[in-house]
């Protein structure tokens, strides 16, 4: 029995480690420079790789955002390339 409880408890931990969370944030801005909206996305305990999801995220919203006329704070997201 304490074998079994034991490797329930390590792959608990496991689990923990292997998880984590992923946030971004940018800010769209009318023609003048003033903050109108943004795009953020969260993923917490989310596994590897969240960050990568996070930023695709954000590249859609800004995406969208700069085809309606709108400026994106940081137009990096929009440099990034999709496969």
């Amino acid at each position: 029995m304490k074998a079994c409880s034991r490797k329930i408890f390590l792959l608990v931990i496991a689990a923990c480690l292997l998880s984590g969370c992923a946030k971004g944030k940018i800010d769209i801005l009318n023609p003048q420079g003033q903050v109108i909206g943004a795009c953020s996305a969260n993923f917490d305990w989310h596994w590897y790789g969240a960050q990568d999801l996070v930023n695709y995220l954000l590249y859609l919203c800004a995406k969208s955002h700069q085809d309606n006329g709108r400026v994106v704070a940081n137009s990096a997201i929009l440099k990034m390339t999709i496969r």
